[in-house]
């Protein structure tokens, strides 16, 4: 869990207040047993306490269910902030215990046993809000190391703290004189120096941090719940879902989109149709070794079956496929037309060799009243190239685009770039830099050229537009 985020929050405060008061009680009412010394005795339970309040104080709500994030290489984040810190509040603790009780090994393993039930916790208690990472389990236990490695070399040379003299096992140390009391006073400074240090690094950062990251909207239940239902529809109902947020949209009249986040992949929602938009998933867990890759009409058949389920509303739309270069995955595409213009809506399925659905696009948008075509392909590509000269115009397609809230029937030409620099025409995009490929639009009704920013907008329609133009573009996945 990001100490960087919750070290702030007042229940870390009000836990370590506590567990402080409590851990230092005990630690001084047992050294006023044994006879070591208070000070490091009362030190040690208070960097135990930080570190018992940063990692195990609850700071939100309950994080699904049970499990750790794994990374092979445990140390691939060393030395980042949130590294560094879990490593900061460790290190005290095994340098104050290697003091106090001078017994390395024991010290070490007891700091490690404590950083492992720390992640155990964070695991399996859910309801507190908390993670466990095996790069925080690294970094406490590089804390650990390098707090024992400079307990044992204060020790060398010749500090004291824990046990010691003669006199036989029960008997209670004799106060003497000790020469060395000023260099025991700086171990104790600086000891407390760290520890003020460590938490001030950790509040500066916190309030930087947190200063500098926008708000996550709250999805209320009812929606999380919507969302959540659709998912688990699609993908299966064993599908984890480690969370639902919302993504902002910059258009205020379209619907809510929720995204909700599984251990494969993500699915979004719109809210309130609950019409499922878009979904990636890794189907690295479903993929069987050896199995044969299946004929392309295989792979076919097993998208419209998926398509049959979950999106009725593409049956009657023209299904044509490609493959996706060499890699065994193949996408299916829904689209349909009217009077030879093609409609907004579009679905497109992407299946591996095995017929596994990977990843899909859907928009239903019912056929829009269109007004009638009057300008064919030939007047359309003379307007689109006096408005851009030099430039190499591909087969155009004729299809329905939203322009200013009026749908209309448009030419899109697919381009080139052009390799003389000398060719390109500011007037027709003064955002465009010279080289680059628009893709001119023009209106079929009116033989206007349609603006750039609405060729922009436009943009996602175009690679999809028709399988007869070349691969379409994949989704995400």
């Amino acid at each position: 869990m990001d100490q960087l985020f919750v070290i702030g929050a007042p229940a870390v405060w009000w836990t370590f207040g506590a567990t402080c008061a409590v851990l230092v009680t005990a630690a001084l009412l047992a050294a006023h047993r044994t006879g070591t010394p208070k000070p490091t005795s009362a030190l040690l339970g208070c960097a135990l306490s930080l570190q018992l309040a940063a990692t195990l104080a609850p700071v939100g709500r309950a994080s699904g269910a049970a499990g750790c994030a794994v990374d092979p290489d445990v140390f691939a984040r060393a030395f980042e902030p949130q590294w560094v810190l879990n490593a900061c509040m460790t290190a005290p603790v095994s340098f104050l215990a290697v003091i106090l009780f001078r017994s390395k090994r024991l010290v070490l393993a007891g700091v490690l046993l404590l950083g492992l039930t720390i992640e155990l916790v964070q695991a399996l208690a859910g309801g507190i809000g908390r993670s466990c990472d095996s790069a925080d389990f690294a970094a406490n236990a590089a804390g650990s190391l390098a707090g024992v490695l400079l307990g044992t070399l204060w020790l060398r040379r010749g500090g004291h703290g824990g046990h010691g003299g003669h006199g036989g096992r029960g008997r209670r140390r004799t106060a003497s004189p000790d020469p060395r009391t000023p260099e025991r006073a700086r171990i104790t400074a600086l000891t407390m120096a760290a520890l003020t240090g460590a938490v001030l690094l950790v509040f500066t950062t916190t309030v930087h941090t947190t200063t500098t990251t926008p708000p996550v909207p709250e999805v209320p239940e009812e929606q999380r719940a919507g969302a959540v239902r659709v998912a688990r529809a699609l993908w299966g109902p064993d599908v984890h879902i480690a969370g639902v947020q919302a993504a902002t949209d910059p258009d205020p009249k379209a619907e809510r989109i929720l995204v909700v986040t599984s251990d494969e992949g993500f699915t979004e929602v719109a809210w309130p149709s609950l019409e499922p938009v878009r979904g990636s998933r890794s189907l690295e867990t479903h993929r069987t070794a050896g199995a044969a890759e299946l004929p392309a009409d295989a792979q076919v058949h097993s998208a419209q079956t998926y398509a049959k389920a979950h999106f009725a509303w593409a049956d009657g739309a023209t299904v044509t496929s490609s493959p996706l270069g060499d890699t065994g995955r193949r996408l299916v595409s829904w689209r349909r037309t009217d009077r030879g213009v093609l409609m907004p809506m579009r679905l497109d399925v992407v299946v591996d060799g095995s017929g596994a659905v990977a990843s899909f696009v859907a928009l239903d948008e019912p056929d829009p009243a269109l007004p009638p075509v009057r300008v064919d392909a030939e007047r359309a590509r003379a307007v689109a190239a006096e408005a851009d000269p030099g430039r190499s115009l591909g087969t155009p397609v004729l299809l329905a685009v939203d322009i200013a809230d009026r749908w209309r029937p448009v030419w899109l030409f697919p381009t080139t770039p052009s390799p003389d620099p000398a060719h390109h025409d500011a007037s027709a995009d003064p955002s465009r830099p010279a080289g680059t490929a628009p893709r001119p639009m023009v209106d079929a009704e009116t033989a206007e050229l349609v603006p750039s920013q609405a060729v922009r907008e436009a943009a996602d329609v175009a690679p999809r537009a028709s399988a007869s133009h070349g691969p379409a573009a994949a989704p995400p996945g």
